[in-house]
């Protein structure tokens, strides 16, 4: 299958394997680095070879973390820098603060504190856009820390002092520990004693009540030595036993080795030179046992200064001389550390500066586009509602004239800032080609559906019909391809004033599991000139006549339709007559598993489809407000909806007993019980099916988090107030065919076929090496089995949150087969588990589940041995 776009590779389906890749490499980090590293590799290079930035930035970040841990600190930095810069081409910004993040610890590791300071400014600017306070606050209290490193205590107390507030503000209790122990820490170097031991002693306090070891065993530590610093021994001996205890629970050998070492060294200061050599020499124990060189070289110097005291000078001399050893080989690792440290900053200090001034630009522009589309949209959102509303008032024949004409007008901008939006998107190539398997059919059927509307607004007729040999599923970007229909559909009824539309779908071509469909759309509208045929797809351009009375547009909409079609390994073509019409022709490459006819020349049988007949889906609509209420019903019953009204949340549970419901609408904020509360009541109380059926939020909160709560409680979709009739509609009949598309899931047998395809496709994305796709396969017949067995356990403990994490480390593996009802079905285990809904569903999903992975690991390892015995 070729592509016009030299970027992007020809199978549709790389992307999500790539993820899954990607996945499936980190689990192998722990017991393999170095094939981690190798899939990894591969990953990333695939990602490069699709422009998948999400993909590219995982690979960069991933391998990153494997140089820091082979203390490969320079190539961490390199790794960690193209991993911020490939997931701000994405959007990703946690992926993008993470990155920066980890890079400023790399540069702390490599001896560079004001890069490293200039990397903590970068992740707390991109924190402001992951909108989680915390992490800013993480942020400040690492700001502290370089500062602390430098000498600079008041601004390392204002740092800290910053990220308390921040978590005082979030509730945190742990981070709130934490940050008053590095609090008294810097106000103890800066001999502030008061204040230290005021914000140590809150610490600990806070550690205690989360009974937390880890928490308490540093400012336990701390407070020994802030009152050895007060010449108060005995308090400070106690509290240096207390923090030597915890260590032990912790396991800290390091920390353990210093506390002994200060414990030494007090028992020194108080002339008790026996005990300082007792718990002196544990100390040596200690730190040899772990291995680190750090404070092995303090603590000789310390045994030395105690036999000095004790009248020994031979034992006392003999450690000095491996304290200055020590100190020696110490001082030239950090000599060579910062000659590195140094030549790196010079090498990478110019690339800095270029990216910091291209990420401004960017930056800029996006906040300004962003802007400008959230103050043109929400007023036009206004005009529209109120607009359909004015139009059931009876207007005169001049009045709805008039009327008609604001509609026209605020759904032409509407559209104008979503295309601007859009086309600034692929300029900056931040829009990629995510593939997945959906129902053709329904996807055009719901495009057209949608656009009837506008159509049956102005007198138009509007047609579908589809090839006999159309598959019902394929591979491809539906939100691209339903993009694309709508741009070029909106067009022809934008350019058509009498007549009809006619929607064709045909297939063209098919080589084995590709198939080529072409997409044509036939209008009885203006035609568009033959000067300006051949520029109609370029920025700027439209199809409509000098003198023509409707309004031009932008053209950026058919502009962002041909990059589109391109990106997606497509065509676009258009045929005119002025005062006939036009036809646009869009032909894209899709995969599907479906067999089809290989000759399908002169096959042109078509099969005209009814479009939907709306008046047969019932929506609950929950609001308390009655405006809302009557717009929304209004808006909907004008749609073809039939639409029920509840009140309130115990209304609507009372509906959804006695009747049958194809849809609800909810406001989030809601008296007695809100949207949140009453979905959980849906979804945990109410039998099947009403428990699935589809819920849609109204809520006037955009936020990310809202949205992702909203998701995560259980609805379905989210739409934000104030939104327009076309907002509403694409919502709604996205959500109807997906709950048609969930009733009609097939449970299909896994077979040999399968395997095979899956096989296939590997061995297409790992250009045909064998060996990768056996070691591949290799890995997944033994983790597949593996994890589920470790997923009985926890489900017959009823561990919902032990099931939920190992069925998530196994969906990763699963994906990468490609197997659609594994992947339905591991899909909804996830879903239960994380949320702890439908318990009485989880063990006959799995027990189902696991019968299929046990064939799927069967069939796995034949064609492992059929991969080896096909080895040339």
């Amino acid at each position: 299958m070729s592509s016009s776009n030299p970027g992007i590779h020809e199978s549709f389906e790389e992307q999500d394997i790539i993820s899954n890749l990607i996945e499936t490499a980190r689990g192998l980090v722990a017991n393999d680095i170095g094939q981690s590293k190798e899939f990894f590799q591969k990953a990333l290079t695939l990602s490069r070879n699709v422009k998948f930035q999400s993909g590219m930035g995982d690979c960069y970040f991933e391998l990153a973390r494997i140089h820091v841990l082979q203390k490969n600190y320079e190539a961490a930095i390199s790794s960690f820098m193209d991993a911020a810069a490939s997931y701000s081409q994405a959007h990703n910004y946690k992926g993008a603060f993470d990155s920066t993040f980890a890079l400023a610890e790399a540069y702390l590791n490599y001896g560079s504190y004001d890069l490293a300071c200039e990397a903590y400014y970068d992740s707390l600017e991109i924190s402001g856009k992951v909108k989680d306070p915390e992490c800013a606050g993480l942020v400040l209290n690492k700001l502290g820390d370089t500062s602390r490193l430098t000498g600079n205590y008041d601004k390392a107390i204002s740092y800290h002092t910053q990220a308390l507030r921040i978590f005082e503000e979030t509730g945190n209790r742990k981070m709130q520990a934490e940050t008053c122990y590095l609090l008294g820490n810097c106000m103890n170097w800066a001999n502030r004693i008061d204040l230290a031991y005021e914000q140590l002693d809150k610490s600990l306090n806070i550690a205690v009540a989360e009974g937390d070891p880890e928490l308490q065993i540093k400012p336990t530590g701390s407070m020994a030595i802030l009152f050895t610093k007060m010449k108060e021994y005995e308090k400070a001996e106690t509290y240096f036993y207390k923090a030597i205890d915890l260590s032990g629970i912790t396991q800290d050998a390091v920390l353990k080795a210093d506390l002994l070492k200060n414990l030494g060294q007090l028992y020194i200061a108080i002339d008790r030179y026996d005990d300082a050599l007792d718990i002196l020499n544990r100390s040596l124990q200690a730190i040899k046992d772990s291995g680190a060189k750090y404070p092995i070289n303090q603590i000789h110097k310390s045994i030395a200064d105690a036999y000095e005291k004790k009248g020994d000078p031979i034992k006392a001399l003999d450690h000095y001389k491996k304290h200055a050893s020590l100190a020696n080989e110490l001082l030239n690792e950090e000599i060579a550390v910062k000659t590195r440290s140094l030549q790196f900053k010079h090498d990478f200090e110019k690339i800095m500066k270029e990216k910091q001034v291209a990420e401004a630009a960017v930056k800029l522009k996006d906040q300004f586009i962003s802007n400008l589309s959230h103050e043109i949209r929400t007023p036009l959102n206004g005009v529209l509602g109120m607009t359909s509303l004015l139009s059931d008032t009876n207007p005169t024949p001049e009045q709805s004239e008039y009327i008609n004409t604001i509609r026209l007008s605020a759904n032409n901008l509407i559209e104008t800032v979503d295309n601007i939006l859009d086309f600034s998107k692929i300029q900056q190539g931040e829009i990629s080609i995510n593939a997945k398997e959906f129902h053709l059919r329904e996807l055009v059927s719901s495009v057209v559906q949608l656009l009837k509307v506008r159509a049956d607004e102005k007198g138009i007729g509007i047609s579908l019909r589809f090839d006999e040999h159309l598959p019902n599923k394929v591979s491809g970007d539906d939100y691209r391809l339903h993009q694309v229909l709508r741009n070029i559909l909106s067009n022809a009824i934008k350019y058509t004033e009498k007549g009809s539309i006619q929607v064709d779908v045909n297939v063209t071509e098919v080589k084995g599991n590709e198939v080529k469909i072409i997409f044509s759309i036939t209008d009885s509208g203006i035609g568009i000139p033959d000067t300006k045929l051949p520029h109609i797809f370029d920025i700027y351009s439209n199809p409509g006549t000098v003198d023509s009375k409707i309004p031009e547009g932008t053209g950026v909409g058919l502009a962002i339709a041909r990059q589109l079609t391109e990106l997606q390994g497509g065509t676009i073509s258009v045929n005119s007559t002025v005062g006939t019409g036009s036809v646009f022709k869009i032909e894209l490459p899709f995969k599907t598993t479906e067999p089809l006819k290989k000759n399908l020349q002169g096959s042109k049988n078509s099969t005209p489809i009814d479009l939907k007949d709306l008046s047969d889906v019932v929506i609950l609509l929950v609001e308390d407000n009655k405006v809302n209420q009557f717009l929304a019903q209004k808006l909907l019953g004008k749609m073809g909806f039939k639409v029920e009204i509840a009140n309130n949340g115990r209304e609507a549970i009372e509906f959804l007993r006695i009747k049958e419901f194809n849809l609800i609408l909810m406001d989030v904020q809601m008296p007695e019980m809100n949207g949140y509360e009453l979905t959980q009541t849906i979804r945990t109380s109410l039998p099947n099916p009403v428990n699935q059926i589809p819920v849609i939020a109204l809520t006037a909160y955009a936020s990310v988090q809202e949205k992702e709560k909203a998701l995560a409680l259980g609805m379905s979709d989210y739409i934000t107030k104030p939104y327009s009739p076309h907002e509403l509609l694409t919502a709604v009949m996205r959500q109807i065919s997906k709950a048609k598309e969930n009733a009609h899931k097939d449970n299909v047998l896994i077979t040999h076929e399968m395997i095979r395809q899956s096989s296939n496709k590997m061995l297409h994305l790992f250009s045909d090496n064998k060996e990768d796709v056996i070691s591949l396969f290799q890995m997944l017949a033994s983790q597949i089995p593996a994890i589920t067995d470790e997923i009985s356990k926890h489900i017959e403990a009823q561990n919902w949150q032990a099931t939920f994490q190992a069925v998530h480390r196994l969906k990763s593996s699963v994906q990468l087969l490609k197997i659609g009802s594994l992947i339905d079905r591991i899909n909804e285990l996830e879903e239960w588990t994380r949320d702890e809904i439908q318990k009485d569903r989880i063990t006959r999903t799995f027990d189902s589940f696991k019968k299929d992975c046990e064939l799927t690991t069967s069939l796995l390892k034949e064609e492992i041995i059929r991969l080896k015995n096909s080895k040339s």
